[in-house]
Order: structure tokens, then C-alpha cells, then sequence
């Protein structure tokens, strides 16, 4: 077999040395994009589908972690936001008991055209 791929190798040498320098080229161009489509296919498109890979692992960490951070602050913001309705009780149960106050020393909120006048009456005289 040894003996075969020599003289098939000396064919092409000799094929290649009869013909002239710009077929030679054109050969030499032909073999060099050969090469390349070769090199593309064997050893760049594992390493796109590997960087594919990785894209999707780290848009996975990313939402993980998004969602994380998001949980975290809902952690942190629920005592605020708890003290926050906690002062709104407040400031409500602070209102109700000033209008009960208010109630007791004016039982009617709204003051009728009578006792208006008995209070322009009583200032006059």
C-alpha cells in the first residue's frame, strides 16, 4: 500500500509541475480554502455550539439571579413596609380619637343656621 500512495503522490507531482504558474495558483487557492472550510467545520462549529452553551448557562444565572436580588429586597422592604401601615394605624386611630373628642365637646359636626344665630343673638345683646 506503501508503495501505491508513492507512485500516486509522484502522478500528482508530476501532473502539478507540467502545468503553469497560474494553474498552479489557482491550485494553491483551491487547496488553502480546502483548509480553511476544513478547519471551520471540524473545529469551529463544536466551539459555536460550546459558546451556545454557555450563552444559555448564563442567561439561566442571570434570571436566577435577578430573581434572587428581587427576593432579597422583598425581605428587606417587608418590615418598612409593615412599619409603614403600622404608622398609618396609627395616625388613623390618632384621627379617630381626636373626631371622638371633637364629638363630645360638639356633638354635631355641622353647625345648623339656629345655633348661628343664637350666637350673633347672645354676642349682641
Amino acid at each position: 500500500m506503501n508503495e501505491q500512495l508513492k507512485k500516486q503522490l509522484e502522478l500528482l507531482i508530476k501532473n502539478i509541475d507540467s502545468r503553469k504558474q497560474s494553474e498552479k495558483f489557482l491550485i494553491l487557492g483551491l487547496l488553502i480554502a480546502g483548509l480553511i472550510m476544513g478547519y471551520l467545520t471540524l473545529a469551529f462549529d463544536p466551539k459555536r455550539a460550546e459558546i451556545s452553551s454557555l450563552q444559555s448557562q448564563i442567561a439561566s444565572l442571570e434570571q436566577r439571579q435577578t430573581q434572587t436580588v428581587k427576593s432579597e429586597f422583598i425581605i428587606l422592604l417587608k418590615p418598612i413596609i409593615a412599619n409603614k401601615e403600622g404608622n398609618t394605624r396609627v395616625l388613623q386611630e390618632s384621627n379617630e380619637r381626636f373626631r371622638e373628642i371633637n364629638r363630645a365637646i360638639d356633638p354635631s359636626p355641622t353647625i345648623s343656621p339656629g345655633r348661628v344665630e343664637s350666637c350673633i343673638c347672645s354676642i349682641l345683646v
